[in-house]
C-alpha cells in the first residue's frame, strides 16, 4: 500500500462520474477517559483493529488537546480526523474543523454520544477499508457569542446543541453526580434542578420576532438529542440550514418533574408551555444571568447576553453507515 510522508495510510477512494480516485489520510484522536470501563474496552479493541495500519493515532491527556491537534491538521486536503470518545471529544475536534478542508469522523465511546446519534453513528468494528469509500457530507454548525458577567464577550461554536436556563444548570451539575453514570447522571441532575432552579426573566428575539418573560429553558439544537437521551429537538436535521428551538416558560416544581419523562419520550411538544420553532438566529438578554452550555460543556454560569446563529454547510463529516457494517459488527 502506498504511503504518504506523514506516516498515514494512503487509501484510494472511489469517485462518482468516472473521476480519478483521491487519497484519504486519517488521524485518530482518542480520549481514553471516555465512557468509563466500557469505553476503555472498546478503545483497546479499536487500537487492536488499527494495529499494523500506517495511521496516525494520538491519545489525549488533558482538556483542549484534541482541539489543538485537530486544528493543526485542518488544512489538509482529503484528510479525516476521527474523534474517538464522547460528545466532548467530538466537540473539540469538530469545532476545530469548521470551514476547513479536513473532514470529521466520530467513533462514539462516551456515555452520551448525542452528536453520533445525530449522524446515525453507533459503536461498531467494521473493516477499516470501508471508511475509505464512505461519502462525506457538509453539515451546519451553530455560532455563539456570550456576554460574561465581567463584561467580556466570548465566541464559541457548537456542532450539536446549546442550552440555556435549567438545561445549562443540569449540564453543570451532571458531572458531579456521584450516584449514577452516563444518562443516569443527567436524569438525577434534571430532577435536582427541577426542584431548585430559579427561573429568570429573559428578552428573546427569534429571527427578529421579540418576546419576553420568565423562561425555564431555551435550547437550540443542530441535532435532535442532548444529555445522552433527551430528545429536545426530534425533527432536527444537521444539514437543513436551520437550527431547532425549544423553549419552556415558567412551570411549578411539580410540573417540571412531570415534564421530564415527556422530554425523554419526545412528547413534550404537546405541553402548552413548550414552544418549538426552526430558526436562523436567536438573541437572548438576561440581566440576572443564565447558565449556558455548548455541546454539554458549560461556557457560562451567568451569561447576560447570548447571540446564536446558524452557519450552514460549515463542517465536512464522514459517517460509516450502519448498513455497510452490520455484517461485521462485533460487541
Amino acid at each position: 500500500m502506498p504511503k504518504c510522508g506523514l506516516g498515514h495510510t494512503l487509501i484510494h477512494t472511489a469517485q462518482c462520474g468516472g473521476s480519478p480516485p483521491v487519497s484519504r489520510t486519517f488521524t485518530f484522536i482518542l480520549n481514553p477517559a471516555a465512557g468509563g470501563r466500557r469505553g476503555a474496552r472498546r478503545c483497546r479493541r479499536l487500537l487492536a483493529d488499527l494495529a499494523g495500519l500506517d495511521v496516525e493515532v494520538l491519545t489525549t491527556h488533558q482538556p483542549r488537546q484534541a482541539h489543538e491537534w485537530a486544528w493543526a491538521r485542518r488544512e489538509r486536503d482529503n484528510h479525516v480526523v476521527v474523534a474517538v470518545g464522547g460528545d466532548g471529544t467530538a466537540h473539540e475536534v469538530g469545532t476545530a474543523l469548521i470551514d476547513a478542508p479536513a473532514t470529521l469522523a466520530v467513533v462514539p465511546l462516551g456515555s452520551g454520544n448525542d452528536f453520533a446519534y445525530a449522524l446515525g453513528q453507533c459503536w461498531q468494528r467494521a473493516p477499516w477499508q470501508e471508511w475509505a469509500y464512505e461519502a462525506t457530507r457538509r453539515i451546519d454548525v451553530g455560532q455563539v457569542e456570550v456576554l460574561q458577567p465581567d463584561g467580556a464577550w466570548e465566541s464559541r461554536a457548537f456542532i450539536n446543541s446549546i442550552g440555556l436556563g435549567i438545561e445549562g444548570a443540569i449540564a453543570a451539575l451532571a458531572p458531579r453526580v456521584p450516584v449514577a453514570y452516563g444518562f443516569g447522571r443527567y436524569v438525577v441532575a434534571a430532577l435536582v434542578e427541577a426542584w431548585r432552579y430559579r427561573v429568570p426573566h429573559m428578552r428573546v428575539s427569534i429571527d427578529g420576532q421579540q418576546d419576553e418573560g420568565e423562561q425555564l429553558l431555551l435550547a437550540v439544537g443542530n441535532g435532535p438529542r442532548a444529555g445522552g437521551g433527551f430528545l429536545l429537538h426530534p425533527d432536527a436535521v444537521l444539514d437543513d440550514g436551520k437550527l431547532d428551538l425549544c423553549r419552556v416558560g415558567k412551570l411549578s416544581r411539580g410540573h417540571r418533574a412531570r415534564l421530564l419523562p415527556s422530554v425523554i419520550l419526545s412528547r413534550h411538544h404537546r405541553h402548552p408551555k413548550v414552544v418549538s420553532a426552526r430558526v436562523h438566529k436567536v438573541e437572548i438578554d438576561c440581566p440576572t444571568g443564565v447558565p449556558v452550555h455548548c455541546d454539554g460543556e458549560v461556557v457560562a454560569a451567568a451569561a447576560r447576553q447570548v447571540r446564536i446563529r446558524v452557519q450552514p454547510s460549515a463542517l465536512s463529516v464522514l459517517a460509516l453507515s450502519p448498513s455497510a457494517s452490520a455484517s461485521h459488527h462485533r460487541p
